[in-house]
C-alpha cells in the first residue's frame, strides 16, 4: 500500500493552476489559496469555524496538519465511532522549480473504529514517505514509502449472519509509484511493493448463519511477497472532477437533485482506464486450516488483468505454485503420490463490452426512483455486455505435476446467449502408468478410487500417444452440441 495521506491526499493536492511553478519562500496568502484548492476536493476536512485542515508557510514549504479530532462529530453523523491517534497528522508540502510539488509524511498512525455491527483498529508505525505531484496531470509522477509495521484486527458481527473475526501484520513494507502522461486527460501509473512477514487469521463462527454449525478458521503466512502492477491510461482528471463534485453533494438528497450534472460526469470519466494489470509473487507460503493441518507452497504467483469499461474487453486471471506441500491426514495414504508438487492456472475471457454497459446504465440511471435503474432497462445489460451474443474463453494452462506425473489442459471456445458452447479442450497425461498404480493400490480399500481407476482405464481407450510418451485427448465439441474425442464421436447433439 501506499500510506496514509502522503499519496491519498496527493491526488487533491494542489489540483488547480492557481499556485506558480516558480520556487519562492512560503506565504500567508498562498496558504489560503492551497486551503481553498484542497476545499474543493476535502470538504468537510477544509469546511466549518473549525476546519480540520489548515495548512501555514514554514520557511520555503507549507505545514499541512489534518486535525482528526475536529471531524469526530462528522463521522458520528456517518454512524461511525472512530478515534485517531495522534490526533492531528502533518505533512509537509513545498513547490519544486520545475512546478511539481513534494508532499513528505513522517511518523505513526493508528485508528480505531465502532459501528452497529462491525468494529476494528488499524496500526501503521515508522512511516515514511515522499511523493511528488504534477498539476499538470494531476497525478503522482514519482513517490516512495516505508512502513515498519502495519497491523489491523476487525469483527463484523450482522444479525442473523455469520460472525467474522480477522486480524493481519506484514513488516518492511517498501512501496514505489510513477506516472506518466498518456494521452490528453489520462496518466499511466507503474507501481511496485515488497512486503515481508505477513501473517493473517480468519474466524468464522456460525458459518452461513446457522445455529450451531462448527466454527471455520484460515490462517495464513508468507515470508516475503512483491508485487508489480500498471494502470494505463486512468483518466484522473475527470475522476478529480467526479470526486469534487460528489463532495460537494454530501447528501443523498443533494445528489438526487443534481443527478443531470452527475450523468455527464460518470460519462467523461469512461473508460477509467484503458486497461489493469497487476501481479504478485510470495515465498514461503503456509496456510493452516481444516483442524489445524498445514498447506504450503515455496513459492506462489498470482497474475490479474482486464480492461476498462470500453468494448472489446479482455479479463484475465493466472495462478502458479511451486514445492507444494499437503499436511498428512488430508488425503489417503495411497494418494500421496498423487499430489502435486507444482499447479498453474491461466484463464481469460473476451469479446465483452464493458462501455455499452456503462453507458446504457448511465442513461438509464434515475435516483429519483425508487429503483435508480428500472428492471426494463437491467434486463437489457445483459446483451449490451456481449455485442455478438458470444464471449470468448481460453485456457491457456491448467497444470498439475510431481516427480512421476504431469497433467496438462489448454483449450477455447465461446459460450452466450441462447448459443450452446463450441470450443476445444487438449488435454495430456505424462506418466500415466503411476497414476494407474497408485489408484489400483487405492481401489484394495477405497471404494472412491475403485471408481476413479475404472474411469481412467475408459479414459485410455479413447486416447491416443504423444510424441513424448505421454496420452492425449483432443476434445472438440461442435455448434449442434456434438462431442468428439480424438476425432471419435462421443454422441449428442441433434
Amino acid at each position: 500500500m501506499k500510506p496514509l495521506a502522503s499519496t491519498a491526499l496527493a491526488g487533491f493536492f494542489l489540483a488547480t493552476s492557481c499556485l506558480g511553478a516558480v520556487a519562492a519562500p512560503a506565504t500567508p496568502e498562498e496558504a489560503a489559496q492551497i486551503t481553498q484548492s484542497l476545499a474543493r476536493y476535502l470538504g468537510a476536512l477544509a469546511a466549518g469555524n473549525q476546519p480540520a485542515l489548515t495548512v501555514a508557510p514554514r520557511g520555503d514549504s507549507y505545514a499541512v496538519t489534518i486535525d482528526f479530532g475536529g471531524l469526530a462529530g462528522w463521522m458520528k453523523s456517518m454512524g461511525l465511532d472512530a478515534t485517531v491517534a495522534p490526533g492531528k497528522m502533518p505533512l509537509t508540502l513545498a513547490r519544486q522549480p520545475d512546478g511539481n510539488w513534494r508532499v513528505t509524511q513522517e511518523g505513526d498512525f493508528s485508528l480505531a473504529y465502532n459501528s452497529a455491527n462491525q468494529s476494528g483498529t488499524f496500526k501503521v508505525g515508522g512511516v515514511k514517505s515522499s511523493t511528488l505531484y504534477n498539476t499538470t496531470l494531476q497525478a503522482v509522477v514519482s513517490g516512495t514509502s516505508d512502513v515498519a509495521a502495519l497491523s489491523s484486527n476487525s469483527k463484523a458481527s450482522p444479525p442473523k449472519s455469520a460472525s467474522v473475526e480477522s486480524t493481519r501484520e506484514s513488516h518492511a513494507i517498501h512501496s514505489e509509484v510513477t506516472g506518466v502522461a498518456a494521452g490528453p486527460g489520462a496518466v499511466t501509473a507503474t507501481f511496485s511493493q515488497t512486503i515481508h512477514d505477513t501473517k493473517q487469521r480468519v474466524f468464522i463462527s456460525n458459518p452461513f448463519g446457522a445455529e450451531g454449525t462448527p466454527p471455520f478458521h484460515l490462517e495464513f503466512a508468507l515470508g516475503e511477497a512483491r508485487g508489480d502492477g500498471k494502470i494505463v491510461a486512468m483518466r484522473s482528471p475527470a475522476l478529480l472532477d467526479l470526486w469534487a463534485w460528489l463532495v460537494a453533494h454530501p447528501s443523498k438528497d443533494a445528489v438526487r437533485g443534481g443527478q443531470s450534472e452527475l450523468k455527464p460526469l460518470l460519462r467523461a470519466a469512461l473508460p477509467v482506464f484503458d486497461n489493469l494489470s497487476a501481479s504478485m509473487n510470495a515465498k514461503n507460503v503456509v496456510v493452516t486450516a481444516l483442524e489445524g493441518k498445514n498447506f504450503g507452497a515455496d513459492e506462489a504467483t498470482f497474475e490479474i488483468g482486464f480492461t476498462g469499461a470500453k468494448a472489446d474487453g479482455v479479463a484475465r486471471e493466472a495462478f502458479a505454485a511451486k514445492g507444494i506441500t499437503i499436511a498428512d491426514g488430508v488425503l489417503p495414504t495411497w494418494a500421496h503420490g498423487l499430489s502435486p508438487r507444482e499447479a498453474a492456472l491461466d484463464l481469460s475471457a473476451s469479446g465483452y463490452d464493458l462501455g455499452r454497459v456503462a453507458n446504457a446504465a448511465i442513461d438509464a440511471l434515475d435516483l429519483e426512483a425508487t429503483t435508480p435503474i428500472a428492471p426494463r432497462d437491467s434486463a437489457g445489460m445483459l446483451s449490451k455486455l456481449l455485442p455478438t451474443g458470444l464471449a470468448r474463453f481460453k485456457l491457456a494452462t491448467l497444470r498439475f505435476a510431481n516427480a512421476d506425473y504431469e497433467l496438462s489442459v489448454n483449450g477455447e471456445g465461446t459460450a452466450g446467449l441462447g448459443a450452446k458452447p463450441v470450443g476445444a479442450l487438449n488435454i495430456r497425461l505424462k506418466g500415466f502408468d503411476a497414476v494407474q498404480k497408485a489408484l489400483a493400490e487405492g481401489a484394495k480399500t477405497d471404494q472412491n478410487a475403485a471408481q476413479a481407476s475404472a474411469s481412467l482405464g475408459l479414459a485410455r481407450a479413447l486416447s491416443k500417444p504423444g510424441p513424448d510418451g505421454s496420452l492425449v485427448w483432443e476434445i472438440a465439441m461442435s455448434e449442434d452440441g456434438k462431442l468428439s474425442v480424438n476425432g471419435n464421436a462421443l454422441g449428442g447433439g441433434k
